[in-house]
């Protein structure tokens, strides 16, 4: 008899990317957003509040008084920051997010162990800028965010 055990491993992250989605500004503040994408299909745990994303994730720098979360798929989740009030703050090429086991997070069919799975630096930028263009008779008014 012959028996097969192979071990199926729990999701990793991928990316973890800063993103100025709406304040148009040079720096970390409210309304910010951190996406952290996942290699497979997760089971996607509470992300609801502050505290779960406490839970779940372990961030290297504060990310301030509140937050919240959104699973845009199975793999990928977006936190909006709400309040950047005693942040360290986070720093693109330096801060790092861990899943944290207590949270849970495994393959979305549940046949992994729970991830602790530890992100590479954060990449993005929190930065947006406006750019004034005068073509002939019109005026063109861009936003540009990194």
């Amino acid at each position: 008899m012959i028996i097969l055990i192979s071990f199926i491993g729990p999701p990793s992250i991928v990316t973890f990317v800063a993103n100025d989605a709406d304040n148009l500004d040079s720096e970390y503040s409210n309304n910010d957003e951190l996406t952290i994408t996942f290699d497979i299909p997760t089971n996607t745990p509470p992300v609801n509040s502050r505290a779960d994303i406490d839970y779940l994730l372990y961030f290297s720098e504060s990310l301030g008084l509140d937050y919240t979360g959104t699973w845009l798929n199975s793999q990928t989740l977006r936190i909006t920051v709400l309040n950047t009030t005693s942040s360290s703050p986070p720093v693109v090429g330096v801060t790092r997010v861990t899943v944290l086991q207590q949270g849970n997070l495994t393959r979305s069919d549940g046949t992994s162990i729970a991830s602790t799975s530890q992100s590479s630096f954060l990449t993005g930028l929190f930065l947006c800028f406006f750019v004034l263009m005068f073509v002939d008779w019109m005026i063109l008014f861009i936003v540009v965010c990194l």
